[in-house]
């Protein structure tokens, strides 16, 4: 369990990091490939499945081609190896939620990280990223640096939520992890226009949304006690309450939405009162997000 940047790569590498480091933690795997591949840089229109220790699966769709450019990540509870196809997938996953946020007429949605309407990411691209990966879950932030007037940043996280109540048996199940996606989004036709996304996080069965956003000064003077957060709040309306409220279910601390305005840069760092790190304010672009750094 480890956090990594800022390392500067490509898009294809950095996606390779991810699967690989990702699934170095115990209880993650690499189940099914496009290209039967482990290969040192994700190929153009590969695709990988992240086996996680929840008994789900995360598949990462990078296609990078003339007409699909953009990351599309898709979570469900089983993915079938035999047909290389979901048996059960999320109805509100990173997918399904990016194609609704796009509000086009695309299959699927995707990040970007571009910010022209009809471009995309693509994998020999340059590329900052920044990648946290624990036991509970993992998140990337990425920034793309061609210099071409088009650099947009993009950041995905998926987290095993700490459940206040076991709602693992209950008649309608929720998902384990909440995911998280952040920067320029589009769906798949024409990208028109190009949304950005300071951070939308979801529970992928219900595709509630969670409160969890932090507004403070990050570290103006030695006491580092002037940024206030609070862990997230997952709620789900799979288990609604009499009054129709979406039920509280559990927390999440991996990201933050970053709220502080021009009080925090990116790149600035917020530490506890010892002085120690806790969180990287990544919001270069379009994605306003501060990354837990375990």
């Amino acid at each position: 369990m480890t956090f990594d940047g800022p390392i500067a790569t490509t898009w294809g590498k950095a996606l390779a990091a991810l699967r690989d480091k990702v699934t170095s933690m115990t209880g993650y795997s690499v189940v099914d490939t496009s290209s039967g591949g482990g290969d040192a840089s994700v190929p153009t229109n590969d695709w990988f499945v992240i086996a996680t220790p929840f008994n789900e699966y995360i598949r990462f769709r990078p296609n990078t081609d003339q007409d699909n450019r953009g990351l599309t990540p898709e979570y469900g509870v089983d993915w079938d190896t035999g047909s290389s196809s979901w048996n059960d997938r999320y109805p509100n996953d990173p997918g399904n939620r990016l194609k609704e946020i796009g509000r086009n007429d695309g299959t699927t949605g995707k990040i970007t990280a571009h910010q022209s309407d009809g471009g995309g990411i693509q994998e020999g691209d340059a590329v900052t990223y920044w990648l946290e990966y624990v036991d509970s879950g993992f998140a990337l932030y990425f920034q793309r640096e061609e210099a071409d007037g088009n650099d947009g940043d993009g950041m995905i996280f998926f987290e095993e939520v700490t459940q206040l109540w076991d709602y693992d048996d209950a008649a309608t199940h929720e998902a384990n992890m909440i995911f998280g996606v952040a920067g320029h989004v589009a769906d798949s036709i024409d990208y028109n226009p190009i949304k950005q996304v300071a951070l939308d996080c979801r529970m992928a069965q219900s595709g509630s949304s969670p409160h969890h956003y932090a507004q403070g000064v990050a570290n103006p003077d030695a006491n580092y006690n002037n940024y206030p957060y609070t862990d997230g709040v997952a709620r789900s309306s799979s288990y609604r309450n009499a009054s129709g409220a979406d039920a509280v279910i559990g927390r999440y601390e991996m990201v933050l939405q970053e709220r502080s305005g021009g009080d925090a840069a990116h790149r600035d760092t917020i530490q506890d009162a010892d002085g120690n790190d806790l969180y990287t304010i990544l919001n270069r672009d379009a994605a306003s997000v501060a990354l837990r750094m375990d």
